[in-house]
């Protein structure tokens, strides 16, 4: 599986040269088996817990005072190479690089620790087309420098890849992404800035599935 990769995806205004301050966010999911272990793999069935993290990353002016986390969205099944937050590609229903929803699926509610402690978030329904869910805070939280957001939330496994949709075609097996954003306003001089983080898992199948129940999963795919 190729490693991590936490693509900075900027929107915002920048200043000129001499400074380049910049609101960042910065974006990490991880998942977790039942038995609160990190993994990289998954097989469909499966359920855990995930952590979404978002990390006040700013510097120049920006890094005065706190940024303001103003959205935050998941999109759990990408089936593209560093996609964008929404995994901009191909259609579901077309074979090539794009969302592959239902791989994955995310459920709520989530819960805020560390820099949003006791803040409850709020899981949307999943968008149908990519399964893209938001998180909606039960109230404001705001960042200092350095400072994270931590997101718990629960996962689970429904099926394998769809084959033209691994996010990650020149390693072994199949992939696919997690897309974490997160979208912020520096308190300093309200600039905004959003950013994107990928976390890949390899998808396989389930070894205590029989061949029935391993051809239903594959009858899944879209």
């Amino acid at each position: 599986m190729r490693e991590l990769v936490l693509a900075a995806c900027l929107v915002g205004v920048l200043t000129p040269a001499s400074a380049q301050a910049t609101t960042i966010p910065f974006v990490k999911t991880t998942l977790y088996n039942q038995a609160s272990v990190k993994i990289e793999t998954v097989t469909p069935g499966a359920t855990g817990t995930g952590k979404l993290e978002i990390k006040n990353s700013s510097d120049g002016d920006e890094a005065n005072g706190t940024m303001a986390v103003t959205q935050v969205t998941l999109l759990p099944s990408c089936g593209k190479e560093d996609g964008d937050k929404d995994c901009s590609g191909v259609p579901i229903n077309q074979p090539g690089p794009g969302p592959d929803p239902g791989v994955i699926t995310i459920t709520g509610p989530g819960h805020g620790t560390v820099g949003c402690n006791n803040i409850d978030f709020t899981v949307t329904p999943p968008d149908p087309d990519t399964g893209k869910v938001s998180f909606v805070p039960s109230g404001s939280y705001n960042l200092g420098v350095g400072s994270t957001c931590v997101i718990s939330f629960t996962y689970t496994v429904h099926r394998l890849t769809t084959p033209t949709k691994d996010s990650s075609p020149g390693a072994s097996g199949a992939q696919t992404d997690l897309v974490g954003y997160a979208r912020a306003v520096a308190a300093f001089n309200n600039r905004t800035g959003s950013n994107t983080g990928h976390t890949p898992v390899d998808v396989k199948a389930n070894p205590t599935w029989g061949p029935a129940r391993r051809a239903d999963a594959e009858s899944h795919r879209r």
